[in-house]
């Protein structure tokens, strides 16, 4: 790990303990994690409501913590955070409150393997058999219901990524060969998705089958499997695929020490729609599928999509980068700079705001931007978890701050109505944000 200066050293201690307040306060009495939601491809003000994707870098963080300071108070955290799951799962091993972004979309691979992932990490620290009984019973649903052939249904490189980790888990707790192939085997089609000519797309990978984006906080997402499948195999194959995916993920910092969004084909508005179609009308036709796909592929180039970029999000591409570094060279300095910008964004409450240009324009601000995602925030509690190096003697009752959200689709009530945030101020809030 990076050492850092003692001033850097001393913000992000105090960053990462304003950031474990504020999200203590999204806390119910049940130990769940609400919080308001815009995604990549969707939003909301109608629903607070707890959503799995809320606890699974909360509980990753927390185990960190207990690891870092051999302090059982925060596997009680990372514990309680994970009743969440044991209380949410259907008879036929299902997680609910698994929706995509909002509901009453269905679920997803990678909505159901995250908490299987927390899950088994807890397990490797607890030892408590519930815990794996809980994967297995969600894993056997996911082969009923996503399972294709050798691969889970919609063939999205990032969520089948999240799939090889489990699977590597499952295979390093159970020892069971077919977990290891599994993994592999999915970690071969993988490699195929990697873009290898495109001056600009060159290292990045598709988002999947259907959709030929190069979205970076998606490919931040793909490192981690490439990073265990290299540790098991000690194969070149995937070191080679991890180093030339951080080259592209660092050729897309801004100036701004930001992310860009996404790569697109030119032409990308037309594009879009001709790609979506001609998979649907060829859905009885593999090969035909294949052959468009290899042409289009081929054909256009990419341009670069700078709109929205994530500023809370962006903790875990900056956590991708710190681990990659232990497999392959990246400049530290690099880090400290994309480290230090997401700090400088922290609002006085504790949370990151969400995005800068949500919907493409960033001279336009909306709700979208400002407010403070839990899902993302989640993601910059993990990355800090990691990053503190000193405990802060707080009140360990989760749920302290007991005013409640109350639903409402007006932004000047969401501020107001949550009167325990020292800043409360809209404009006070704008301003910060727009002065990057």
């Amino acid at each position: 790990m990076q050492n850092y200066s003692l001033e850097d050293q001393e913000n992000i201690n105090e960053a990462f303990w304003k950031l474990e307040k504020y999200l203590s306060s999204w806390r119910t009495k049940e130990g769940y994690f609400n919080g308001i939601i815009a995604t990549f491809w969707d939003w909301s003000l109608d629903t607070i409501a707890p959503h799995t994707m809320n606890h699974y870098p909360i509980i990753l963080g927390y185990i960190e913590l207990f690891k870092k300071f051999n302090d059982n108070t925060y596997l009680v955290k990372a514990e309680s955070s994970a009743k969440f799951y044991l209380t949410h799962q259907d008879k036929n091993g299902q997680f609910l409150n698994a929706w995509a972004d909002i509901p009453p979309k269905h679920t997803g691979p990678i909505l159901q393997i995250c908490p299987d992932i927390a899950l088994l990490e807890l397990y490797k620290v607890t030892g408590k058999k519930l815990y794996l009984d809980t994967v297995n019973k969600n894993v056997e649903w996911l082969f009923k219901n996503w399972w294709k052939g050798n691969g889970f249904y919609g063939s999205v490189v990032n969520q089948t990524c999240k799939g090889i980790e489990m699977f590597l888990l499952l295979y390093e707790i159970t020892r069971q060969e077919k977990y290891a192939k599994m993994a592999l085997n999915l970690g071969e089609w993988v490699l195929t998705q990697q873009v290898q000519k495109d001056k600009l797309g060159k290292g990045g990978f598709y988002q999947s089958i259907h959709d030929d984006r190069l979205i970076i906080v998606y490919n931040a997402k793909v490192a981690p499997a490439l990073i265990k499948l290299y540790q098991l195999t000690v194969d070149e194959k995937y070191k080679n695929a991890l180093e030339n995916l951080i080259k592209f993920i660092l050729r897309n910092i801004n100036p701004k020490n930001l992310f860009y969004s996404h790569l697109e084909y030119n032409f990308n508005i037309f594009l879009t729609p001709i790609t979506k179609f001609s998979y649907k009308i060829t859905k009885f036709n593999p090969l035909l599928r294949n052959k468009i796909r290899y042409l289009r592929r081929l054909i256009f180039n990419y341009r670069i999509k700078e709109y929205p970029m994530w500023i809370a999000r962006s903790a875990d591409t900056i956590n991708t980068l710190i681990e990659s570094s232990k497999i392959v060279n990246i400049d530290n300095d690099i880090i400290t700079k994309l480290i230090k910008n997401l700090l400088s964004y922290q609002y006085e409450n504790g949370g990151f705001p969400n995005t800068i240009g949500y919907f493409g324009n960033p001279n336009k601000t909306v709700w979208q931007d400002i407010i403070c995602s839990i899902r993302w925030n989640a993601y910059c509690f993990l990355l800090l978890s990691k990053l503190v190096s000193k405990e802060e003697k707080i009140d360990n009752e989760l749920n302290t701050i007991k005013k409640e959200y109350q639903e409402n689709n007006s932004l000047n009530t969401f501020i107001e109505t949550k009167d325990y945030i020292e800043w409360r101020d809209k404009e006070k809030i704008i301003k910060h944000f727009n002065k990057h």
